[in-house]
């Protein structure tokens, strides 16, 4: 399926993970199956685990000789897998980091947009908790994933 966006073409990427979809798939009381990956945000009702994902900083190449871009671009991303616990939180981010790690050498085609190289550069755990439902908290694994693409 093509995509127009590189953060599309991440989701697919994700979503289309045996390991990854096994963690983040759910199904609803209508029996419908439906994989839980979003961008930007998740809402509060959402069910975990889950997946937010947001591009943070992108930087386009230039020649230095001053003729332009070269085409070739580095999106960051702040991709967060989220769980009532900590340990499914650090399995679904390594699952994620196995995903993409090293992905793209060469030049690979994600869903028609060109990926050059994937490389995941840190990871920090993050909590969260909701204070008018005290039994809702979150444990977090927040992964920072530079992707080079052609523009």
């Amino acid at each position: 399926m093509a995509v127009d966006t590189l953060e599309a073409a991440l989701q697919n990427n994700l979503s289309t993970d045996v390991d990854v979809a096994a963690i983040t798939t759910h199904v609803n009381s209508r029996g419908v199956s439906r994989e839980h990956i979003f961008p930007v945000y998740a809402q509060a009702s959402a069910v975990q685990p889950y997946i937010i994902y947001r591009r943070t900083s992108t930087r386009r190449d230039r020649i230095h000789s001053g003729t332009g871009l070269t085409g070739l671009s580095s999106a960051v991303f702040s991709v967060i897998c989220w769980a009532q616990t900590q340990n499914v939180a650090k399995d679904l981010a390594q699952k994620v980091r196995a995903r993409l790690d090293g992905a793209g050498k060469g030049g690979v085609d994600w869903d028609s947009i060109i990926v050059n190289g994937v490389m995941v550069t840190g990871d920090d755990d993050v909590f969260e908790q909701y204070p008018e439902i005290i039994e809702k908290q979150l444990y977090g694994r927040e992964l920072t994933v530079e992707i080079r693409y052609e523009e």
